[in-house]
């Protein structure tokens, strides 16, 4: 007979003489026919998806990856300790550094359990030079390495940093021996600088040159009140200057940059003697800085003459 197999059930079922053992209604006769003609698949045919999907599996499995994402700006890798300098001492500062840095907004540095946690797994297996390797493993823009020698009575930081393709500094900062927070502040400000010249701050070359004098908290407050500035946010900007002062009174940029805002808010009088900070602390002031601060109190005839010479000097910036 031509009528499949798994058909003939349901045609007996349809021919049977006893009206009440057939099918209730053409629907259901239609419906149940309609699944015996469905082809059951077969164990050849099962055999044949399966490794089709075995293929698939290890086709994905060999393909190309991209990176992982990136979850963090900055990885702060553990400094070298040079022979007579003491390891703990350099743990503390590594880790006091890159806590001060994550304070900073619109950076954010990956945290010391994740980047510990990588550096024990993978510090066997990838060379220091590695640096597109440990960028990948840590997920990180920029990498960050670190060296403390022995100085006389000195401690020298060094400091660089690392994107996997090109690497910025090194950076140097010296500190007291022994002063494990002293050396941290070092650490920061080379990194700091770093990070200025890898366009992740605003902080420029000369900035950060001057900026080591001062302490990491003075720091990220005028940090944050020159991001406010620029956002014409000038009070808050107001603000975080006048706290960074009251850490640091000798702050001579933090005086500065609070006069600027002050003046843009056209306060009736600017809290800065600009007078006595131009003769007496603008040795303290980057280079641009402390020209603009000569235009401001210089003669009316000569202030055109300072900010055309500043405007030479630093076109890509607008005042």
């Amino acid at each position: 007979s031509g009528v499949p197999r798994r058909v003939r059930p349901v045609l007996s079922r349809a021919l049977e003489v006893d009206p009440a053992r057939r099918w209730p209604d053409a629907t259901s006769f239609h419906g149940a026919i309609s699944r015996a003609r469905r082809r059951r698949p077969t164990a050849l045919r099962a055999g044949v998806i399966g490794l089709g999907t075995l293929a698939m599996f290890l086709v994905w499995w060999s393909w190309p990856k991209p990176p992982p994402a990136i979850i963090a700006d900055l990885a702060v890798l553990p400094c070298n300790a040079g022979p007579g300098v003491n390891p703990e001492a350099a743990r503390v500062a590594r880790s006091w550094a890159a806590t001060q840095l994550d304070g900073i907004r619109d950076i954010h540095v990956l945290s010391e359990r994740q980047t510990l946690n990588t550096w024990d797994r993978q510090v066997e297996h990838l060379s220091s030079a590695d640096w597109q390797d440990w960028t990948e493993a840590l997920r990180a823009r920029w990498v960050s390495s670190c060296g403390i020698t022995s100085a006389g009575d000195s401690w020298r930081v060094a400091v660089e940093l690392h994107d996997g393709i090109r690497s910025e500094g090194p950076y140097l900062r010296i500190s007291e021996r022994g002063d494990s927070i002293g050396t941290g502040q070092a650490v920061f400000h080379a990194l700091l600088e770093g990070l200025g010249a890898a366009d992740l701050t605003e902080v420029s070359a000369d900035e950060a040159g001057v900026l080591s004098a001062y302490s990491s908290a003075a720091v990220l407050l005028w940090i944050e009140g020159k991001e406010s500035f620029r956002q014409d946010a000038l009070r808050d900007a107001v603000h975080r200057f006048t706290r960074a002062l009251e850490l640091e009174p000798e702050f001579a940029l933090a005086e500065w940059h609070l006069a600027e805002a002050q003046r843009w808010l056209a306060h009736a009088s600017v809290e800065v003697n600009l007078q006595d900070l131009y003769w007496n602390r603008s040795s303290e002031l980057p280079v641009r800085d402390s020209i603009l601060l000569a235009a401001r109190v210089a003669r009316y005839d000569q202030k055109p003459v300072l900010l055309r010479a500043v405007a030479e000097q630093y076109p890509d910036e607008a005042y």
